[in-house]
């Protein structure tokens, strides 16, 4: 939708195609933050964990704090999204490469192989400024 709008040109477009992304995404962020505090039991026991159990006891606790991580995770990562589009079709092709060749230094430096040989294709170096 973002970059439908964005090629078109229509800013009023943008910003409403955004707004429905993000208020879109903090409702899904809600459900599942609720799900998640609410079934903690069930939650757990996907992966394994007996509910009452002394590791469901410890594991309670960080399920909780994950739960509310939720909306800050799927808003931030909707926003990237949106900003990504919007770059490529109104800021130029530039803003696109600095993206990814932000996204590549940051695989190259988290890579324990280094930058020439993680398989980048930038080699963790901005080219394009």
């Amino acid at each position: 939708m973002v970059a439908k709008a964005a090629s078109s040109g229509d800013t009023e477009e943008v910003q409403r195609a955004v707004g429905e992304a993000i208020f879109v995404a903090s409702i899904v962020g809600l459900l599942g933050m609720f799900l998640l505090t609410g079934m903690q039991d069930r939650a757990l026991s996907v992966v394994g964990i007996v509910p009452g159990s002394a590791t469901a006891v410890e594991a309670a606790p960080y399920i909780g704090w994950r739960a509310l991580t939720f909306v800050p995770a799927i808003i931030s990562t909707v926003g990237r999204a949106c900003y990504t589009e919007y770059a490529r079709h109104v800021g130029g092709e530039w803003v696109h490469n600095y993206a990814n060749d932000v996204a590549d230094i940051k695989a190259c430096t988290s890579c324990a192989q280094g930058p020439d040989e993680c398989g980048s294709t930038r080699h963790g170096m901005p080219s394009e400024l």
